[in-house]
């Protein structure tokens, strides 16, 4: 089986899949940078070639999103506390590798202040939230 490596340019190196965990916080963190980037641009890359593009190009494209992919779930795996990456293997095994990193980016992108619920006010009149005053 080949080995799976990723061509970093932001790292100045080849990245080896097995050797993801062993990188520096720093380096996991401009390797997601790079990752998403060139998941983004292939994606686009596909998508305006769909229909004119070499099948056999498009094909090994697609591969190449697939395997960055991979590159982009261990480096989030490995930047995770433990206990979030067994409950991140638990989900995955229920609902697939690429839904539960879908669902897992979404989460980090989320702002934490969305997340807390607006208070209800009992008290007579309603609170604007733009002003932050009662009505």
């Amino acid at each position: 089986m080949a080995k799976k490596y990723f061509e970093s340019q932001f790292l100045d190196k080849t990245v080896l899949i097995t050797d993801v965990p062993q990188l520096s916080n720093e380096e996991l963190s401009d390797l997601e940078e790079e990752l998403r980037i060139a998941i983004e641009n292939m994606n686009q890359k596909m998508y305006s070639s769909r229909d004119t593009g070499d099948p056999e190009w498009l094909t090994r494209l697609a591969w190449k999103i697939k395997l960055c992919e991979r590159f982009l779930i261990k480096v989030l795996t490995a930047r995770t506390p433990a206990h979030v990456q067994y409950f991140y293997n638990l989900v995955a095994d229920e609902i697939g590798e690429q839904k539960t990193a879908e669902l897992y980016s979404k989460a980090q992108q989320t702002n934490p202040s969305e997340l807390i619920a607006k208070p209800v006010c009992s008290v007579a009149g309603s609170w604007d939230w733009s002003s932050k005053s009662f009505k």
